[in-house]
């Protein structure tokens, strides 16, 4: 016979009469990198830059380890500028030294993104953030 949770000793608790846990409090933000990589940011617009101001406001990456380039080049300069991180306009010189890289740029330019994109990226863990295309 079980206790409801797939344990067959006798007095051991079910999971609905265990205790709850209390909540646990957010930890401050570290002082040094948790991320132990490079991240490259494809796109600097409303959605890569909530991710970078995360970041760097948790603590889990400092401003050296992340680079940001877009297909005009004012918002990568605009938060560059906030942040800190590096604006690198040229693509290749942006992904070398990138251990990870985040597609954060519209669906639609995803036709006009630089043919050199796979080469570049590759052995890259690439994390893409497009949404579907209509």
């Amino acid at each position: 016979m079980t206790n409801g949770v797939g344990c067959d000793r006798p007095g051991a608790l079910s999971s609905a009469s265990r205790p709850v846990p209390a909540l646990a409090t957010r930890p401050p933000p570290r002082q040094h990198s948790a991320v132990p990589a490079k991240i490259a940011f494809l796109g600097s617009g409303r959605l890569a830059s909530a991710i970078v101001r995360g970041l760097l406001a948790r603590g889990v990456a400092a401003p050296a380890d992340l680079a940001c380039t877009s297909k005009g080049g004012d918002s990568a300069l605009r938060l560059a500028a906030a942040t800190g991180i590096a604006h690198e306009p040229d693509l290749a010189a942006l992904l070398a030294p990138a251990d990870v890289v985040i597609v954060a740029f519209k669906p639609q330019s995803l036709a006009a993104a630089d043919p050199r994109l796979g080469e570049l990226t590759r052995s890259k863990l690439v994390i893409s953030l497009l949404a579907g295309k209509r």
